[in-house]
């Protein structure tokens, strides 16, 4: 799942991303530090809030978190994180909580302790959601805080260098 936003549609977002590699190292770090901690509360408030399940929970929202670089910030979810009771790594199968997985069923013959045979169907992906091509969690998630850290970026980073300018640093 990848939604972006393109620097080309604001001339604000482009001045930011042209600006913050021409400043101060410290600047520049201070800048990522308020950003990342401020991105980081809207993105885990708008995760929890599409959240509905406890797989949801388990897997996505104890997971989100936010990369700030000087060209970036990226959003992340179900990259990190042990396995949950029951054996489902969120790593490898936050795909499967995200966009769902239909039923599989598979029919086999088995024969029984006394010599018998019958035929047994297996369910699978029972536990998991129905599919769900755009997202449930995470594609909403990121539709609704995506302009607003964008937004929040650019104030940082203007804050920030106004704070410089007064010695407030």
């Amino acid at each position: 799942m990848a939604t972006r936003i393109s620097a080309f549609a604001s001339r604000e977002l482009r001045a930011v991303i042209e600006t913050l590699p021409r400043l101060d190292r410290e600047l520049r770090k201070e800048i990522r530090t308020r950003t990342k901690s401020a991105a980081l509360d809207i993105w885990r408030q708008e995760v929890t809030e599409q959240a509905t399940s406890p797989l949801d929970f388990g897997v996505l929202v104890k997971s989100a978190r936010v990369r700030v670089s000087d060209q970036n910030v990226t959003l992340t979810a179900g990259s990190v994180g042990r396995p949950l009771s029951g054996g489902l790594s969120p790593k490898e199968h936050w795909f499967a909580v995200e966009y769902g997985a239909g039923e599989k069923r598979t029919t086999y013959t088995r024969r029984s302790v006394r010599g018998r045979t019958y035929q047994s169907t297996r369910i699978q992906n029972r536990g998991l959601p129905a599919r769900n091509e755009k997202g449930r969690v995470l594609g909403p998630a990121a539709d609704r805080s995506i302009k607003r850290v964008a937004a929040l970026w650019m104030q940082t980073t203007a804050r920030t260098m106004f704070d410089a300018l007064e010695g407030k640093l």
